[in-house]
């Protein structure tokens, strides 16, 4: 049995709570000392490709993973603009044919592009918002279908009767005639002339 001082005994309540108000900050001070010894990963793109081709019409779709994103942000730039596409799902382009696609607890935030036309073939930059701007770089093609699709179209070969044929002969030999023609009366009038022109030397001669 407890001697009768101890039954008498009265706790400091106040000193008591102070005392365990100091215990807890010092756990909670190592805990936070612990967890800035453990930084959080460093965001890390996932394998990928870096060079699309799509047709003219087709939604063409540009694909970006990041890992450990964390509290960071993914964003999306055209490399012929300064001004950013997206940030997150976000767009900020006037044109209402991009998109992005996120699908929730995903680590992919593709670029969609609807009805993708020539204009839109360039390079893009998927970025992260990290110090040093971690990005990727890829380039979209597009295929105009009214140059690709179409086949040169081949000269028509019109199937000529027999007896157009020899009409068609006889023509293009009246064609090479004519110009055989022509060639041998300048030939005649070279000879005329210069039998005129002797004509008229033994003329003068006999006259004189």
């Amino acid at each position: 049995m407890l001697p009768p001082s101890l039954w008498e005994y009265q706790p400091n309540w106040t000193l008591l709570t102070f005392n365990i108000l100091i215990l807890l900050g010092k756990v909670l001070g190592s805990r936070e000392h612990r967890y800035d010894y453990y930084p959080s990963p460093r965001p890390k793109f996932l394998p990928g490709g870096s060079n699309f081709t799509f047709h003219q019409g087709d939604t063409a779709t540009l694909t970006c993973g990041v890992m450990d994103l964390g509290t960071k942000t993914v964003s999306w730039r055209r490399d012929s603009s300064l001004q950013p596409l997206a940030i997150g799902e976000m767009i900020f382009s006037p044109n209402t044919d991009y998109k992005i696609h996120h699908p929730e607890n995903s680590f992919y935030w593709n670029l969609l592009i609807k009805n993708v036309q020539p204009k839109h073939a360039d390079t893009y930059e998927c970025q992260i918002s990290t110090g040093d701007k971690m990005k990727r770089r890829m380039h979209l093609n597009v295929i105009d279908d009214d140059t690709f699709r179409k086949p040169a179209e081949k000269p028509k070969i019109k199937r000529v009767p027999e007896g157009d044929k020899l009409q068609a002969n006889t023509f293009q030999g009246d064609s090479s005639g004519s110009t055989s023609g022509h060639v041998l009366s300048e030939k005649f009038l070279f000879i005329v002339s210069t039998l005129f022109v002797v004509y008229l030397i033994l003329w003068s001669h006999d006259a004189s």
